[in-house]
């Protein structure tokens, strides 16, 4: 990642909060609405031989332009490429913004569209481990604004914390299924949280960007034989066993989910960790 950018994103991760929505999300935001130009730029950044190339296969855009033909000449960029001409750099992305695919290293942007806060909202985490994620918080998300796009591609070790991702609990049913089961985890958590939401191309499905330590109000959703507790309760708040009535259990992870936001203030403290 380009140091100026890198410097921007440290700075987002200060606490400061406007509203309910931190400075990152405000800086995602921002990010996924960047200009042709900063998406040039970035692009650049990432790759100055490529640009180099380009430019000598395409003399005329500078040849208004010393100081980008000695560049050429040299083989090698002098300028920041944040400093480049913003006419030069959106030409360049439309020229190669298709030829990005769907990397991991690819910026998010390619990935991402249509971005909207969200604020406060119930959300859905898919997990392999509910109660972990429900008692110690969110220990891993991506740092680097720039990698939001494939995320499951990083080992734990790479994901010091930051953003992570949800399903909005209006709508996770339509996305949350695979082939196998759930497509991110045979548990669930639903918290509260600001986001961004956004539309993954890649993935085909609508989500909700967080940042991990914002997270509150954290609910385990944990299945055994088949049926589904919330941090060990079922119906009506009957922890799990009690009575050897087997219809206390939720029969699926939605009925869960629905009980839970429907009667979250009511059991509040048998529900969180």
């Amino acid at each position: 990642m380009d140091h100026r950018l890198a410097q921007r994103v440290a700075q987002t991760f200060l606490v400061e909060k406007r509203g309910f929505v931190s400075n990152p999300l405000v800086y995602l935001m921002k990010y996924l609405n960047s200009e042709d130009w900063e998406k040039g730029a970035e692009m650049v950044a990432d790759n100055e031989s490529a640009f180099v190339d380009w430019l000598k296969e395409n003399p005329s855009l500078i040849d208004d332009n010393d100081d980008l033909q000695q560049d050429v000449e040299s083989g090698y960029l002098n300028d920041d490429a944040w400093d480049l001409p913003h006419d030069l750099l959106s030409a360049y992305y439309h020229e190669f913004k298709y030829g990005l695919g769907q990397s991991s290293f690819a910026p998010s942007w390619v990935f991402m569209e249509d971005p909207k806060i969200v604020k406060n909202q119930w959300l859905i985490h898919f997990t392999n481990d509910a109660g972990s994620v429900a008692c110690q918080g969110f220990k891993y998300g991506m740092a680097d604004v720039t990698m939001l796009g494939l995320t499951t591609h990083f080992k734990n070790e790479m994901k010091s914390g930051g953003y992570n991702f949800a399903y909005d609990i209006k709508n996770w049913e339509r996305y949350a299924s695979g082939r196998f089961g759930f497509k991110y985890g045979k548990e669930a958590v639903m918290f509260k949280a600001s986001g961004v939401k956004v539309w993954h191309n890649g993935d085909n499905e609508e989500q909700v960007v967080f940042i991990g330590s914002t997270a509150k109000d954290i609910v385990p959703l944990t299945e055994y034989g088949g049926d589904w507790y919330a941090n060990g309760i079922g119906r009506g708040g009957r922890e799990e066993g009690l009575g050897g009535d087997e219809g206390e259990a939720f029969e699926s992870l939605s009925e869960a989910v629905d009980w839970v936001h429907a009667n979250f203030n009511q059991y509040k403290r048998l529900l969180v960790c």
